[in-house]
This record gives C-alpha cells, structure tokens and sequence, in this order.
C-alpha cells in the first residue's frame, strides 16, 4: 500500500516517456523514406498526366485513325524534343500493335516486332496508361542497361474508341534526399506532436494521482485499523482456547515456529505461511462447542463422545466460513487431522488430497504434543519425539515433510525455542496478517 501512488507516477513517467522517445526515434529514421515514397508517387502520377496531355496534344493529331503517321517523322521529332530535354527522358517510343513504328534514340528498333509484354498487352486491352519502376532488360531496350531503375509510362493514343498506337517512354526517377528541406520542416512538425500530447497527458495523469493521493493516507488507516482487528481478534480467540484448555498453554507458539521451519524448507510461499501461522492459533476453535465433560473427560470416550470431539473440525469451519479473510485457513481448520493413509477424519482424504498446509501443520502438531509435558503422561525427550514422527513415515504423515522435518537437529531446536522466548511471535503473526490480507484486497480490487 505504502507509495502506491508515487510508483504509478514514477511508472507512467518511465513508460510513456520510453514510448514517445522510441516512437519518435523511429519516426525520425522511416520519416524521409515515408516522405520519398509520398514524393515518388505524386511524381508517377503527374508524370502520367504530363505524357497523356503530350500524346493527346502532340502525338495524336500527326497520326491517323489506323495509327500510321500523316507526315514525316522529323514532325514527331520537332514536337517533342523539347518536352523530351525538359523531362530528362532515356527513350520515346511509338508502338503500333507489337511494331515499334519510331525511336526517338534507337533507330535501328524501328520497324521491329516484338512478343507483346505484360505492360503493353494491358494497355491495349485496358485503354488506360499503365506505369512501372523497373530496370530495363528487354531485348528492345539492351541500349538502357546501367541506367538503374527508371520509370516505364505506356500512353494509349485512341482513335473512335480503340486503341491506335501506344506511346511509350522511360524518365529518371526522383532523387532522394535523407534530410532534404521539405523532410527536415516535416520532422520538426511531427516530432513535436507526440510531446506535446505527452505532456498533456502527463499534466491530466497528474491530476488525477493527486486526487487518489488525497484517499490514499484514509485508505492506508483503514487498511491498517482492519490489520489491528483480525490480529487482536487471532490474539483475543487464541485466549478463548488456552482458558478452556489451560494444558494447551504455549503449544500454538511452538507450532508456529516448527511449522515455519517445515514450510520454509519445503520452499512455501508467504501465503502459505501465513495460513500456518494464523491456522495454528485457530484450529481447535471449534472445540469451543464441545462440552466440557466431554472434551476434559479422562476415561475412553463412547463411540458417540467420539464422533462430537471430531465434529469440532466442523465447527471450526463454520466459524470461519463466513469470514473473508479469517476463512483463508479454513484448508488447516477442517483437515488437520486428516492421515497421509486415508484412516483421518473428516473426510477420509488421502495422501496430495490433503492441503499441503495441513500435512505440514500435523506433523508439527503431534510433535510439540509429545514432546510437551501433560498430567496423563510424561514429556517425550527429543529423540523419542523424533522416533514417533518417524514410525509415522507414509501413514499418518506425508514423508517429503517428515523427511524434511526429521532433518532437524536437536540444538536446532533448542534455538528455535531460544529464539521464541526471547522475541515472541508477535511478528510472524503481523506477517500472517498482512499476507493473507493483502491477498483478500488484491482479489477484491483485481
């Protein structure tokens, strides 16, 4: 919770300005070749409109309605040198079917038939002119090689509705400048747009975080005044247990750090540790509904006293149950005392069916009772304790936690116990808390 406004701050900052300078780097390079292209094509279509008006206003009116010429051809040279040295034109030619009837540059071609090629049969057949960027290599066009790529414009001269003749002509393509004037006053514009709209967005966020920072303190109070309750109310039900059971005094403290030590080992998150720690002051709170005679009773319980003692599992649960953030170790509270081998209560549940939770706060459990002192029996020793957990390997007790718990030494112990006694477990049980209460809040607000 804490700071939760200032790293969103901090993160749209981070992000939205990585976003609007890799953008903008990005339209800094693809920008001039944007620009070219945008040029390049104007320059093909006013090319095409610049050849059409030549051929309507010079070359149709010197040819006749078959498409042969009425004069000479030093005509057709006269009226188009200039547009020829205007336009920086390789070639001007006139087809008439597959025939190529004049060459302004390569006389020799005139008179020369050639297989019709994709872009002439178009034209006859569309009576529309047709262009294309290529790099000259027909057979009647060997005399361009090495001038690159050139722009190639077919014109249809028609004549009552059909095509005459095709005009043909190869013109240079525009050069390209990587930061020609036209791009640079283009990049100045447009890198100045996503800025702006940065910064206006970063002014209208900030607004907006200042707003949710004026909730923030009242919610972090609430936050913190719920923290408190659950944790008094952990405290206050634990109490409740001890005066009905005053044998039992201590012994929830002791599971908490065994079960700790067990969870830690096997790699649990805090989650998880959370629900053993508060699951270990709270799971015997159903024996609350449990009659005195009968849960104090020291003769062998009937058949039916039996069946009330394990119903306090139940009954725990349906204590909880209700409960948002309390209910999260209800998984400890109804199978605590379910066996690795199906033989536990109150489900029968067997071997991974059982909650992880609840094999490892088992184990802890049955060991800190033997190793406790009781007035119907005596404190087991370490060792002895030891033993018991481990002749319980696969049948009560799930063995990848009995194999990790029984790797516990002795002095370990000791200074597990030490440490108990001198720091207490008033801040495994904040953690717990906290864990299990940010986990409820982050489902709440998901």
């Amino acid at each position: 919770m804490p700071g939760y406004v200032d790293e969103l701050r901090r993160s749209f900052f981070r992000r939205t300005l990585f976003f609007v300078i890799f953008f903008s780097g990005l339209f800094l390079i693809t920008l001039p070749f944007i620009v070219y292209f945008v040029e390049l094509d104007n320059y093909q279509k006013n090319m095409v409109n610049d050849m059409q008006q030549i051929v309507d206003g010079e070359i149709k009116p010197i040819l006749d309605k078959s498409g042969s010429f009425r004069g000479k051809e030093n005509i057709i040279e006269e009226n188009i040198e200039d547009f020829i040295r205007y336009y920086g034109m390789y070639d001007f030619r006139i087809w008439k079917g597959n025939t190529i009837v004049f060459d302004h540059i390569n006389k020799k071609m005139e008179n020369e038939s050639f297989v019709y090629d994709k872009e002439l049969s178009e034209v006859y057949r569309t009576k529309k002119p047709v262009k294309e960027i290529t790099k000259p290599s027909k057979q009647e066009n060997t005399f361009l090689t090495g001038k690159g790529y050139l722009l190639e414009i077919y014109v249809p001269v028609i004549n009552e509705g059909k095509v005459t003749s095709v005009v043909e002509a190869y013109l240079p393509l525009p050069g390209f400048q990587f930061l020609g004037i036209q791009t640079i006053i283009v990049m100045l514009i447009a890198l100045t747009i996503p800025f702006i709209i940065y910064i206006i967005l970063y002014t209208q966020f900030k607004k907006a975080l200042n707003i949710l920072s004026t909730y923030q303190k009242s919610l972090k109070d609430t936050y913190n005044y719920l923290w408190k309750s659950y944790f008094n109310s952990i405290k206050s039900l634990s109490k409740v247990l001890e005066m009905k059971d005053v044998e039992t005094e201590g012994h929830c403290e002791r599971v908490v750090v065994i079960a700790i030590y067990i969870a830690e080992k096997m790699g649990l998150g805090r989650h998880e540790i959370g629900q053993l720690v508060i699951g270990a002051y709270l799971h015997d709170i159903g024996k609350v509904s449990i009659p005195d005679e009968i849960l104090f009773k020291k003769e062998k319980l009937s058949k039916a006293q039996r069946m009330v003692i394990e119903k306090h599992v139940y009954k725990g649960y349906e204590l909880l149950a209700d409960d948002d953030v309390l209910s999260a170790v209800n998984d400890l509270v109804l199978y605590h005392h379910e066996k690795w081998d199906g033989t536990g209560y109150p489900k029968g549940l067997k071997g991974e069916e059982i909650p992880m939770v609840a094999r490892i706060f088992s184990v802890a459990d049955v060991f800190d009772a033997l190793i406790s002192k009781r007035p119907y029996k005596r404190a087991y020793t370490f060792d002895e304790a030891m033993d018991v957990v481990k002749n319980y390997f696969g049948t009560f007790f799930d063995p990848a936690v009995v194999e990790i718990f029984t790797q516990l030494s002795e002095e370990e112990y000791r200074v597990i116990l030490d440490s108990l006694e001198s720091t207490g477990v008033t801040h495994l049980v904040n953690d717990a808390v906290e864990s299990i209460l940010t986990r409820r809040v982050s489902k709440v607000t998901a």
